[in-house]
């Protein structure tokens, strides 16, 4: 598996606005369908303002544990929704 490198991954990514985030402690509603039709819903999102400055680097760390010693793609195994 590939690791990102913090170069590949924004510090200071500008929102467009009207993008959303998903973390926990987030309170945000999000729903969407995904790229087979299927619902998304999210309840930990935040709308990013026009202009915003986010730093994703953080997220690198949780991304590579995710696919290294957790589901990882297996999860969408489980998901009745893919």
């Amino acid at each position: 598996m590939r690791r990102s490198s913090p170069d590949e991954v924004p510090a200071a990514y500008v929102a467009k606005g009207g993008e959303s985030i998903s973390n926990v402690g987030l309170t945000g509603h999000y729903e969407a369908s995904n790229h087979h039709g299927k619902q998304v819903v999210l309840e930990t999102t935040r709308q990013l303002a026009a202009g915003e400055s986010v730093d994703l680097t953080p997220d690198i760390q949780k991304n590579y544990e995710f696919f290294k010693s957790g589901p990882g793609y297996g999860a969408k195994d489980n998901d009745p929704g893919i």
